[in-house]
């Protein structure tokens, strides 16, 4: 089967998809709030009805107060208007009061205080904005459930042990440069100058730093995708040869081209082919010319990886990465003993 091409496709055009979706959410909640404002006066009616009659005339004096903008009313009326308007309220709040109902209790009907469910607060996006798209860039990473437990703040250097292992340096102090690197990486992003390769045995941790990258930024409202080298591999053939979840694999990829940030956890572990280590190459090649960050863990180390892939993607990890070794006790073992090499 014939390749198909990748429609034209950039974060910012994703991010205005997203930024489409989360619009219709505030609508729908705008709707929900006009709703239970319309619910709860009419209860507050239904015990007190001379709360209904001071709302229109409060309204009436309102539309005065347009007419004198708009010239039909002398602009000395104002001030009887609005005296009789404060009038009309303080009588209204005495009997909402009598009733037992709050003026919050029939103002807070939105999902927001601030922008009133409309997204925007003193004409920039709103705070819940922001957490709006976090929560969707969240269910797009793939690693929502593995950040809520593995993150900096959870992270323990306890299980790291003060040998050296005839590295001149311990697994301790060199996990510690490993943990600062990350964090660093987090915290300058998206303005980092290197992409970072995690290498070295299993069970050492790799993966966890990549749980507290993701973790950060998207925390900080940037799009994270957050793969397995296997389940990279696989979507590549689902899209290559056309299997039953080629379109999910369509769009996959093109998040993968085009996220903020992407992860790539376990390389090596996958079963390659010339096909899918092609495309691998054009993800990583692609991503460096156009600075969009890499993080990749392996249990290859650099000289295996130009065993394993072409020259050409061991040229480009030389080139565009910073290669931080893990090494010593495998750390996944310990915790299930229950034994700690702390200092």
């Amino acid at each position: 089967m014939g390749r198909k091409p990748y429609p034209p496709r950039t974060v910012t055009s994703m991010n205005n998809e997203l930024r489409k979706i989360i619009a219709r959410d505030y609508e729908r909640d705008r709707v929900q709030a006009q709703r239970l404002a319309r619910d709860r006066k009419q209860e507050a009616y239904g015990r007190e009805p001379r709360i209904k009659e001071l709302e229109r005339e409060i309204s009436a004096q309102g539309f005065r107060l347009a007419k004198i903008v708009l010239g039909e009313l002398e602009p000395d009326a104002a001030h009887d208007i609005r005296a009789r308007q404060k009038a009309l309220a303080a009588e209204r709040d005495k009997l909402l009061e009598q009733i037992g109902i709050t003026k919050e209790y029939l103002e807070d009907v939105h999902r927001c205080s601030i922008c009133k469910d409309t997204g925007f607060a003193d004409k920039s996006r709103c705070s819940c904005f922001k957490a709006k798209l976090v929560e969707r860039f969240y269910s797009l990473s793939n690693v929502s459930k593995s950040i809520e437990t593995e993150n900096f703040g959870t992270f323990s250097f306890d299980y790291y042990s003060s040998n050296d292992y005839g590295r001149g340096i311990s697994q301790y102090d060199n996990m510690r440069i490993n943990h600062a690197a990350a964090k660093n990486f987090a915290a300058r992003f998206p303005n980092v100058s290197e992409n970072l390769l995690f290498y070295g045995d299993a069970g050492l941790g790799k993966t966890f730093l990549c749980n507290c990258i993701a973790h950060e930024v998207l925390n900080a409202g940037y799009l994270v995708i957050y793969v397995t080298a296997p389940q990279l591999f696989k979507k590549i053939e689902d899209r290559r040869f056309g299997g039953d979840e080629e379109e999910h694999s369509d769009t996959q990829l093109e998040l993968i081209y085009e996220a903020d940030l992407l992860i790539i956890d376990d390389l090596g572990s996958e079963f390659g082919t010339v096909v899918t280590r092609a495309e691998f190459f054009n993800i990583l090649n692609s991503r460096l010319l156009e600075k969009k960050p890499i993080v990749i863990s392996t249990n290859l180390d650099y000289e295996d990886l130009r065993d394993t892939y072409s020259d050409r993607v061991y040229s480009r990890v030389l080139g565009g990465f910073k290669l931080l070794e893990f090494f010593g006790d495998d750390i996944r073992k310990l915790k299930k003993l229950g034994v700690s090499n702390s200092k």
